[in-house]
């Protein structure tokens, strides 16, 4: 791959090594992240802070406390035509059962979709991770620097 008299060979070293580093920056943090957390984070080891693009599979709902405020625990009083304060019919009592599983439901939904999204993420990590070290290797041993690097650890 010797163009242009050789001249492009620190290039390739510095992006072998780059991509290397970042296979092994990404490997080390997913192994952190399976090992010490409970719940695989949400944002990826590649991600950037603050800012999530969304990948359109539609499984980031956001975080579990949002899921359970879909649950609506307190009902609305129910006024007569007097404007007084009234107890509530059979048909709105059966109208509020439903309405209370239907959030029940939302709320199962929500948390199903942000462990999904935990799942993707998992798997998007260590895929990267491990590209990424591919590519690094593979650039680097194109180049014979891996049999200069082990010369001189020796």
């Amino acid at each position: 791959m010797e163009m242009h008299g050789g001249k492009d060979r620190p290039v390739l070293y510095i992006i072998g090594a780059v991509l290397l580093l970042l296979g092994l920056y990404g490997s080390f943090k997913t192994a952190v992240n399976l090992a010490v957390f409970e719940k695989y984070p949400q944002q990826g080891v590649f991600a950037i802070p603050f800012i999530y693009l969304n990948d359109g599979n539609g499984s980031y709902y956001g975080h579990e406390e949002e899921c359970q405020r879909l649950i609506n625990e307190a009902t609305a009083p129910y006024y007569g035509s007097d404007g007084f304060i009234r107890a509530a019919t059979a048909e709105e009592v059966v109208l509020e059962e439903q309405y209370k599983q239907q959030d029940i439901i939302a709320a199962e939904n929500c948390m199903n979709g942000i462990q999904e999204g935990r799942t993707w993420t998992m798997v998007d990590d260590i895929s990267k991770s491990f590209i990424f070290l591919i590519l690094g290797i593979g650039v680097l041993a194109s180049l014979g620097a891996l049999r200069r690097i082990r010369i001189v650890l020796k």
